[in-house]
């Protein structure tokens, strides 16, 4: 049984990320299946790595020089400094 978003697209609520390695310039972290990378277009799709990072205390990530599939899982480097 695979869980269904409730938006078209959107990222799974129960979908997952974790810190891999962290230094004062870069952030690895392994992106599960089902988050977007970075938010798609309109409200439904603002839940993503980069939002959820954010929240878990990391915003100085604003953005991602590459990206994910939100239904491809793997290894993301996000720089920390502008």
């Amino acid at each position: 049984h695979l869980a269904v978003a409730p938006v078209a697209g959107a990222s799974l609520p129960t979908a997952t990320w974790r810190a891999l390695h962290v230094d004062g310039a870069l952030l690895v972290v392994d992106k599960g299946a089902g988050l977007l990378t970075v938010p798609g277009i309109g409200e439904a799709k603002a839940d993503c790595l980069l939002s959820r990072l954010a929240d878990a205390g990391h915003p100085e990530v604003g953005h991602a020089a590459h990206r994910l599939d939100r239904d491809t899982s793997g290894v993301l480097a996000l720089g920390r400094t502008p």
